[in-house]
Parts: C-alpha cells; sequence; structure tokens
C-alpha cells in the first residue's frame, strides 16, 4: 500500500534539523513535490533568509497567512510535540491544508490512515489497520504493529517497536530504540525514554524509562544511583 504523495507548491515549517529531514523525504519520492520553500516558526526568525538544502527561508510563522491560496498545502518539520501542535493551530487559522509524507522506502500495510500533516521517514513499518493522528512523526526504522493507534502530535523516534493494539496519546514521546508491548496504552503528553519497555499502561504525563519501564519517581527511589536523562 503507498500514500499519496504530496503535490506541490508547498511549504515546509520548520527551518531546523527536522526540517531538512523533510526536505530529504520529499526529494526521495517518485515525483518529488515543487517545495516554494521553508518558513522559520522560531520565535526570533532567525533562518529566514537562509538556504536549508538549497532551499530559502522565506519568512517567519507569524507571516503564514500570506500563503494561503498561494500554496497546496505545507508539512510541519519540528521535532517537539507541543511546537507541533501549535504550528498546526496557526495553519489551520491561515486555511492552509496540512499535508502527509511517506517516505517510498517505507511499509505501509492494507487499512492503514495517516493524518493530515504527518511524516513517516525512511524504513519505518505500519502494520494492517494502524492509525496515525494528525502531525506525527513516525521516524526512520519504527514499527508500529497492527491496529495500533497513535495520537496527534505524537513522536514515534526512530527504531521504536509497538506491538499491535498499542494505544499513544495526544503528544505523547517514545524515545529511540524503546518497545512498547501488545495492547498498552500510554496517556497524553507521556514521555518514553530511550530504550525503554513498556510492559503496562503508562498514564498521561507520565515520563517512565527504564527496563521494565517505571515512571521517574519510582526508578529514582528504586535506583538511585541511575543518572536518567
Amino acid at each position: 500500500m503507498r500514500h499519496p504523495a504530496p503535490k506541490g507548491p508547498l511549504l515546509i515549517v520548520g527551518a531546523a534539523s527536522h526540517g531538512e529531514v523533510v526536505l530529504d523525504l520529499l526529494r526521495s519520492l517518485p515525483e518529488p513535490p515543487e517545495i516554494r520553500g521553508f518558513i522559520d516558526c522560531g520565535t526570533e526568525g532567525r533562518f529566514v533568509g537562509r538556504k536549508v538544502g538549497g532551499v530559502c527561508v522565506l519568512d517567519g510563522i507569524e507571516s503564514i497567512s500570506s500563503y494561503a491560496g498561494k500554496v497546496a498545502g505545507v508539512i510541519p518539520a519540528v521535532g517537539d510535540c507541543a511546537e507541533r501542535e501549535a504550528i498546526a493551530a496557526r495553519v489551520r487559522a491561515a486555511g492552509i491544508p496540512m499535508l502527509a509524507a511517506v517516505h517510498p522506502t517505507s511499509h505501509l500495510c492494507s487499512g492503514v490512515e495517516i493524518g493530515a500533516g504527518s511524516v513517516v521517514l525512511a524504513g519505518a513499518l505500519l502494520g494492517v489497520g494502524a492509525r496515525i493522528g494528525i502531525a506525527v512523526i513516525v521516524n526512520s526504522g519504527a514499527i508500529i504493529e497492527h491496529h495500533s493507534v497513535i495520537g496527534d502530535f505524537a513522536h514515534i523516534a526512530p527504531g521504536c517497536r509497538l506491538a499491535g493494539g498499542v494505544r499513544a496519546g495526544e503528544r505523547v514521546w517514545i524515545g529511540i530504540g524503546a518497545t512498547v508491548l501488545q495492547n498498552v496504552c500510554i496517556g497524553p503528553d507521556a514521555q518514553i525514554g530511550a530504550g525503554a519497555v513498556v510492559i503496562r499502561d503508562v498514564e498521561a504525563g507520565v515520563t517512565a524509562v527504564g527496563v521494565p519501564a517505571r515512571p521517574i519517581d519510582e526508578r529514582d527511589r528504586v535506583h538511585p544511583e541511575i543518572d536518567i536523562v
């Protein structure tokens, strides 16, 4: 199964490192879309006037509404979940569509749904019936198995392995190489540390680390000698 490729002209919102990752994704497509330029979403507009990967940074995010009707859509390209949600709100308010993009080396099984503004990067696998929300990042080599549901604005880092039936809420961040067992639910705004193994549900807003994953405060009490980063 292939996801429809975005059609240009379009903007990439986010001119830092993840913006360059999204640019590379778009250039890898069999029919690369026209990329009008980047929009800098930083408060100081420090990248405006520069080039990223040979593409100009046109404006700051405060000018996004001026592009309504001039581009086919935008792709959010910021790693931070809350910031990506804020970008999506500004883009919607400007009346500009958000577009999803899927790397050609990823694999989408039957029945996969991908929300507007989401990106699926190189080597990722989405199992049968997996559902990806709005403006989600499914990073390189991540596996999201059958019938799992990923909430809006989540970030699934490189090499994560989510078994079947996992539920991850809005703005969840799952760190590089983490494993989540089947049917586990992770509440909104939770963070899972790199390499963690999640064997039970994680409540909203909790940061869980380790093998098996535990909330940080509990981990500190049990293993006070371990420096958690």
